[in-house]
């Protein structure tokens, strides 16, 4: 709550008078959640001296939209901040502006002065919709039958709000087969922010599966760039695997090695090589992940896929350092191998993660040592031959056995020479 109380510190009295706090930050006070972020609407009559007055204290302001009377604040400056939407209403009707809104339990407001003053009761909340109704019965109701064509992406909303226990109301699900759900109208960013959204703020995978496997059981997944055909039988394994792969990302070796990968990197990597037509140059294209993503998806997809080969885990290792000759990259095709293992049930949990941690370091400890010990030009003197094509895949050969310790193949490859 301490962006509210900010909030206080900054408002003046007679800003007090003319404004309301909103939508879901009602809903997260009164579930006994901290808002993620705030949002308050004031009458259009009095928006120059709320602009005025908050444009000069000492806080982040800037405008989204001036010709629709959306502005922005933020709250503090650091990474705990809060932001703090603004909006205006049209015709100064608050109960209007209620009705433009998606679910009931989004639709309540309470005067700004009587919130700060008496707190949040229900004999306060400005409530047209029941939606303190729904929110106890924790359903998903529509304010209205155009919210779908209004705004598309509230079919996602609604759907995490089913991950994070809520019930689809029977006029959800009605509304969702009568209306005509196009996504193409909608940015990829939003898209993606949605998505991102329910990997972010979800801690349990199995819950975060749970969300597409509706969006696909329900048929929306084939309009959304990327999911549209579907997922694959790694999804299914991936689910059933849901408490192992939960325990590994909170385990102390994961901390410890991968700190660099967050959970949501993790989780959003499992999610997209789920998908039937997976290609990592479109990914990029259609959503806004980074490159260092990108880099992860590349490795970790690899060695997930990876578990099928006859190799040791030694053998699998080396033959990846001596490949992509860089030790990052191979930890993330290490941990794509390991969480790989794990859907197929092949390895058990913490001490088979440490024990391919164990090699990793062994390995790339070696291959400093390697690779001074087998030059390239310590090679091309030994066989008397200036450098070529021929060069770089003998070096991966010789060293990827030097790092397996098969001193009889050395001698043969450059016998060969």
């Amino acid at each position: 709550m301490k962006g509210l109380v900010m909030l206080k510190e900054i408002i003046s009295e007679d800003i007090l008078e003319n404004g309301y706090l909103v939508g879901g930050t009602i809903r997260d006070i009164l579930s006994s959640r901290t808002p993620s972020d705030i949002d308050l609407a004031f009458c259009k009559k009095n928006h120059k001296k709320v602009i005025e007055v908050l444009n000069n204290k000492e806080i982040t302001f800037f405008p989204l939209d001036v010709k629709r009377g959306v502005y922005q604040l933020q709250l503090g400056q650091d990474t705990n901040s809060t932001m703090v939407e603004i909006t205006l209403l049209v015709d100064d009707d608050i109960k209007k502006d209620l009705a433009k809104r998606d679910f009931t339990i989004n639709a309540m407001a309470v005067f700004l002065k009587d919130f700060f003053s008496e707190g949040l009761s229900d004999n306060i909340i400005i409530d047209p919709f029941n939606g303190l109704s729904a929110l106890k019965e924790k359903q998903i109701i529509p304010v209205s039958d155009i919210i779908f064509k209004k705004d598309p992406i509230r079919v996602l909303r609604g759907f995490r709000f089913q991950v994070d226990g809520f019930i689809l109301s029977d006029h959800f699900y009605s509304l969702l087969q009568k209306s005509r759900i196009d996504f193409s109208q909608v940015s990829k960013e939003r898209i993606f922010q949605e998505i991102e959204g329910v990997i972010s703020k979800e801690k349990d995978i199995e819950k975060i599966l749970e969300f597409f496997y509706k969006l696909n059981d329900e048929g929306v997944c084939y309009k959304l760039p990327i999911f549209e055909d579907g997922f694959n039988s790694d999804f299914y394994k991936i689910q059933r695997s849901s408490k192992e792969i939960n325990k590994l990302i909170t385990s102390k070796p994961f901390k410890e090695y991968f700190s660099d990968i967050s959970n949501k990197d993790l989780i959003m990597a499992l999610v997209f090589l789920s998908t039937l037509n997976l290609n990592l140059h479109t990914l990029k294209q259609v959503y806004p992940v980074s490159s260092k993503f990108l880099n992860f998806m590349k490795q970790f997809y690899r060695g997930f896929h990876s578990t099928h080969k006859e190799l040791t885990k030694k053998e699998l290792y080396a033959l990846e350092l001596v490949t992509i000759r860089d030790e990052k990259l191979l930890k993330y095709f290490l941990l794509g191998n390991f969480v790989g293992r794990i859907v197929v049930g092949k390895t058990s949990f913490i001490q088979g993660l440490r024990r391919d941690l164990a090699i990793f370091e062994e390995l790339t400890r070696l291959y400093a040592n390697i690779k001074k010990e087998y030059s390239g030009d310590k090679i091309m003197r030994k066989v008397n031959k200036s450098s070529g094509p021929w060069l770089k895949e003998v070096l991966r050969k010789v060293h990827y056995y030097a790092l397996i310790r098969e001193e009889q193949e050395i001698r043969k490859i450059i016998d060969s020479i």
